[in-house]
């Protein structure tokens, strides 16, 4: 009988620590779920919190959020844990926070959660349509959406603001980026201000947009949304959140306009307002041959995109050459619209002297504000254009001044004998200049005579010497030029060398090939252009030795531009 007591309080211990390890094992993890609102509007959140409490020494993983993503938008997620002991046993509880916001309308089951074995109940919430519009300065914060016109063309800038009224403090103010479908968008400046409406002081939040509509058509703008958070503290002692808001703009749709009949679609270009202008560089002296003239164009722009600007037309004329620099864009956004500009600057090398026309530039453009083409102008110019520093010139004849009348003594009255012997006088000096005159060309004559062909010196340009002053300095600072690398000393240099040397043209490709290879190298600003000194020197001494071998006049080659 002893012996059968003691197998059942055996079995009954066994039991009843089964038991406590059983209930050890459901206390081990609990999991709850709670909400702070179950009813809410489609625009309004609400805050989802988790609660584990589990063995201090047992892990917890994450809560799967992924079961929200169908019903709900996840705005936020923080987590906090505590650790307390209780009577020599550890305890951890784990707390989720999640801000969320509904997708659809009507009533939403958030499912049941199971972390660490411990699973959550499911919740309910009614989610009705959005609430009444917050758009009245009687509100404490409402959302407006503006553009500056009902309608645009293709192309043509549309401002649009977004602004958020506040009579009460925000913090953590967020915008949702705007993205529209086939239309262009540049975020212009932020503005943030003060306007009393109704009595009451409000503090605006202004987003302005710059829309650029790319077709025909309707363009089409969603619902914009605004996050704020209100009633949260700043301070770093206070973990208050406050309570998240989400404001929408109604959804708006604007018509927008084809290009107007008559206007080419490739020259289309809509603006608020367009100013050309151009400045020409005034060296000293005036213009010349072979001194470059430096052209800007300026093209200001509101309401264009730099990069749509157009290019200027070139002028194109055999009395200049022309040397383009790549065009400089600049774009600024402030609120009130982008302002772009394009710069064009170009070298033009005068290569003949005389009046230079330049000819007018048009730039069509259509006004926005009036809705009418209007053109932008340049008016044509002619600039006169003096020879080269160093060309030869021919002096003209002296012209006597006129004496005035005044001053002219009256003639003498000649008689029949004074006539007489003016004329006789006259005779003898006639006689004596041609007397000497045929002793000159007799002395001449034998001098020729005396001297035979192969003695005669040759008449020409020798290699190493020449017969003109000019021409040997000229080469003598051309060569000195060359070994400096002083490509505007060459430049000069090569100018008194040609009007020095010989006075028929000489065609020679691999001089003209240099020439132009070093005009490029001076005045092709922003190119990757070389020059070899040396190339250009053998040219000019290949020249020479031609000349002494065709045995011409020295006097100068053709002037470098003609």
């Amino acid at each position: 009988m002893k012996s059968q007591y003691r197998s059942i309080n055996l079995l009954g211990l066994l039991l009843g620590l089964a038991l406590l390890w059983l209930s050890a094992l459901v206390q081990a993890a609990t999991l709850t779920a709670s909400v702070d609102r179950n009813v809410v509007a489609r625009d309004e959140t609400l805050t989802l919190t988790l609660t584990l409490s589990i063995d201090a020494h047992a892990t917890s993983d994450p809560a799967d959020l992924a079961l929200l993503s169908p019903y709900f938008e996840i705005l936020s997620n923080s987590q906090s844990t505590q650790l307390q002991i209780i009577n020599g046993r550890s305890e951890s509880t784990t707390e989720w926070r999640i801000e969320l916001a509904p997708k659809r309308v009507g009533r939403i089951l958030i499912p049941a959660f199971e972390v660490d074995g411990a699973r959550s109940t499911p919740l309910q919430i009614d989610v009705s349509a959005n609430s009444a519009p917050s758009s009245s300065p009687a509100d404490d914060y409402y959302l407006e959406l503006e553009t500056d016109s009902p309608s645009a063309y293709v192309d043509q800038q549309l401002r649009l603001s977004l602004r958020l009224y506040t009579a009460i403090n925000l913090n953590s103010l967020e915008a949702q980026p705007l993205q529209l479908d086939g239309a262009d968008v540049v975020k212009l400046d932020e503005q943030q201000y003060q306007k009393v409406q109704n009595g009451r002081r409000f503090l605006v939040y202004e987003l302005n947009y710059a829309v650029f509509p790319r077709n025909p058509g309707s363009l089409e703008i969603p619902a914009q949304r605004f996050h704020a958070i209100k009633g949260g503290s700043r301070s770093l002692f206070d973990n208050r959140r406050g309570q998240q808001i989400r404001l929408t703009s109604p959804a708006r749709s604007l018509p927008i306009l084809p290009v107007p009949e008559g206007i080419d679609p490739h020259a289309w270009l809509p603006a608020t307002s367009i100013s050309l202008n151009q400045t020409l560089s005034a060296p000293d002296g005036g213009y010349r041959v072979g001194e470059p003239i430096t052209r800007t164009l300026n093209l200001q722009a509101e309401g264009v995109e730099s990069n749509r600007l157009p290019q200027l037309p070139a002028p194109s004329s055999p009395a200049f050459k022309q040397y383009p620099e790549p065009a400089q864009l600049e774009q600024q956004t402030p609120a009130s619209g982008i302002h772009a500009s394009r710069i064009e600057r170009y070298g033009l090398v005068p290569t003949q002297a005389g009046p230079l026309q330049l000819p007018a530039i048009e730039l069509p453009w259509w006004d926005t504000r009036t809705q009418q083409l209007r053109i932008a102008r340049i008016a044509a110019q002619t600039l006169d254009v003096l020879p080269a520093r160093n060309a030869p010139s021919i002096p003209m004849p002296a012209v006597a001044a006129p004496v005035p009348q005044a001053l002219i003594p009256p003639a003498a009255p000649i008689s029949s004998a004074n006539a007489g012997w003016l004329l006789w006088s006259n005779l003898l000096w006639a006689a004596l200049c041609t007397l000497l005159a045929a002793l000159w060309w007799r002395a001449r004559q034998r001098t020729i005579s005396t001297i035979s062909p192969e003695t005669a010196p040759r008449v020409g340009l020798q290699p190493g010497s020449a017969t003109s002053i000019d021409e040997v300095q000229a080469f003598k600072a051309l060569e000195t030029a060359c070994r400096q690398g002083d490509w505007q000393a060459i430049h000069q240099a090569l100018q008194r060398w040609r009007h020095g040397a010989s006075a028929t043209p000489i065609l020679d490709a691999e001089l003209t090939a240099q020439s132009a290879q070093l005009d490029r190298c001076l005045y092709a600003s922003g190119t990757l252009e070389t020059f070899d000194a040396q190339l250009l020197l053998a040219a000019v001494r290949s020249c020479r030795q031609r000349l002494a071998e065709s045995g011409r006049n020295p006097q100068g080659l053709p002037p470098l531009y003609r």
